[in-house]
């Protein structure tokens, strides 16, 4: 599946295949919940992951691949653009937590629950909104790359200002009004019904918000990578 990675980019590839790994271990956490709980109430983590997986790899595709017609080079693209949000999208998942109490406060000291088994669902959500934000900001900045040496380098971060905004817009459009990416093909005009009536204030105020968040986490990544590098 990755044989033009390993051809084209070598580092990339061995990140990738490190990547699948990681991802295969955390999917055995939520296995291990299942046989434990006798519950499958989380298996929507893996859904999700999968989901923040295919933009990753539609980047890869589109800056490593030797495309023979810039028309297909442009649909891979799209399809990046178009899934991304999913990535990002993953560290909501953390309001799934909301349910728990994980402290009451008696006589006036602060008393932490002790229950396992909330602290293990903590556990497992949170090495999946890792993975889901390393995944994310890994192709996203796989693709400034490629804007910022291909075109310009001012373009490149009014690139990834775009992009952020876009992406919490569409984290808006998944979370309140619960419309998936694949509906631009299976229902797009019920999706386009959906997009215009969020632009409301509530929904500007959350573009901008998230927006401002996954910029400061990419920025993060970003300086961190330079640091590294």
């Amino acid at each position: 599946m990755l044989s033009f990675l390993k051809q084209s980019n070598k580092n990339l590839y061995h990140l990738t295949t490190k990547l699948i790994v990681i991802t295969i271990i955390a999917s055995m956490f939520v296995f291990c919940r299942i046989i434990y709980r006798d519950s499958g109430g989380y298996l929507f983590l893996i859904w999700n992951i999968f989901l923040a997986w295919l933009p990753f790899y539609f980047s890869l595709i589109y800056t490593n691949y030797n495309f023979r017609i810039n028309f297909s080079q442009y649909m891979i693209g799209l399809l990046w653009l178009i899934f991304y949000p999913n990535a990002p999208y993953i560290l909501t998942d953390f309001i799934h937590l909301s349910k728990y109490k994980f402290y009451e406060n008696k006589s006036y000291e602060i008393i932490f629950n002790s229950n396992f088994a909330i602290w293990y669902d903590f556990f497992l959500i949170s090495i999946f909104v890792i993975i889901g934000l390393v995944l994310s900001f890994i192709s996203l900045s796989i693709m400034h790359k490629y804007i910022k040496e291909k075109y310009d380098y001012t373009l490149g971060w009014l690139f990834i200002l775009i992009i952020c905004m876009l992406s919490s817009f569409g984290i808006y459009l998944g979370r309140f009004a619960r419309v998936n990416s694949w509906e631009l093909v299976t229902n797009p005009l019920y999706l386009l019904n959906v997009i215009f009536n969020s632009f409301n204030l509530q929904g500007l105020i959350f573009t901008i918000l998230f927006g401002i968040l996954i910029l400061i986490f990419y920025l993060t990544f970003f300086l961190m990578n330079k640091y590294h590098s």
